[in-house]
């Protein structure tokens, strides 16, 4: 509970998660994380109250790149209406 409390006192505004959300794409990227950290990261920024006032364009095309990056790693994943069209199926095989 208290992570959650830290999180969401760090992204106030969309500057904040655009930071956050550029970060765990690195780490994910040049492999400093594992995939299982990356999706707690990500799950944590999502379920934020103004997560809808924070993802603008820009937030949600790094937050889909970083969802579809740990569907590749293996995860077995529904798509989050919050980031994807309800017609859009982004399979492991689109990858």
């Amino acid at each position: 509970m208290s992570e959650n409390v830290k999180i969401e006192v760090q992204l106030k505004t969309k500057k904040d998660l655009n930071s956050f959300l550029n970060n765990i794409k690195d780490q994910l990227v040049s492999e400093d994380i594992s995939p299982i950290y990356a999706m707690s990261a990500l799950n944590s920024a999502l379920k934020l109250d103004k997560i809808y006032t924070l993802l603008d364009q820009s937030n949600k095309e790094i937050a889909r790149d970083i969802w579809i990056r740990l569907k590749k790693s293996g995860f077995q994943l529904d798509n989050p209406p919050l980031l994807f069209d309800a017609e859009e199926e982004i399979s492991i095989l689109d990858i």
